[in-house]
């Protein structure tokens, strides 16, 4: 739920919310009237006789929180919210002697589909024919044994995949696509996150071709990451 006053927006986690905490964001609005928009926050939570949570603050958020409201909020760190940070050269190469497995199965994946395969980078032509393929891949997750429990979830990434693909230029995104026989079999997409980090929004492969997610990975750093 969102919500605009005194030029701040505040956003509610609704359905986060409990009986007795309000999960909210960090209002984004102008800095030198954090205090009080903060305080709107805690006026609404206490209204409906409920506690503040935050969720996904920055440090700097964080420590704004703690110093506007000393000894009234606690910060804790949720493992299940983080990222994980590769180099590129990490991605690509696969070193070392816990990745030999991978690396063999990547090598096993050129060998079966040498001149079968290609990869190109997401151009215009390219949108109707991943969401063609999103369609199905989503259809084939939702029909199996696993992944029936999370149909709710996997709708609701395909909304904001096909927001993305809507989008996708005017959003400043890059991607790739794997075709094998010209057929799309994979792609991949993401988005600078600074001068340094490349995040790696969305990657779906046909799960019946061994070996196709590590070899999109490996190409998606080659074709999109270079110098981050």
């Amino acid at each position: 739920m969102f919500c605009e006053r005194d030029n701040f927006l505040y956003t509610l986690r609704a359905k986060k919310c409990s009986d007795n905490e309000r999960v909210y964001l960090f209002p984004h609005g102008e800095s030198d009237n954090l205090k009080s928009a903060l305080q709107n926050i805690l006026d609404d939570a206490h209204e409906h006789n409920s506690r503040v949570k935050f969720e996904t603050l920055t440090r700097r958020a964080s420590s704004i929180v703690c110093e506007l409201f000393p000894g009234k909020f606690s910060v804790e760190g949720n493992s299940d919210l983080s990222e994980y940070v590769y180099s590129v050269s990490h991605q690509i190469n696969l070193p070392g002697h816990e990745l030999a497995t991978k690396r063999k199965n990547v090598h096993k994946f050129f060998r079966d589909y040498e001149g079968r395969y290609e990869v190109k980078i997401i151009a215009p032509e390219h949108i109707e024919l991943i969401r063609k393929f999103q369609r199905e891949w989503l259809e084939a997750k939702i029909l199996s044994e696993y992944d029936l429990q999370h149909e709710d979830q996997l709708k609701q990434e395909n909304d904001g995949i096909q927001n993305a693909l809507n989008n996708f230029f005017a959003l400043g995104l890059k991607g790739i696509i794997l075709l094998i026989d010209g057929k799309i079999k994979a792609y991949a997409y993401g988005a600078p996150l600074s001068e340094k980090v490349f995040d790696a929004i969305a990657e779906k492969a046909d799960n019946n071709i061994p070996n196709i997610y590590p070899v999109v990975k490996i190409e998606f750093a080659k074709l999109c990451c270079d110098g981050y």
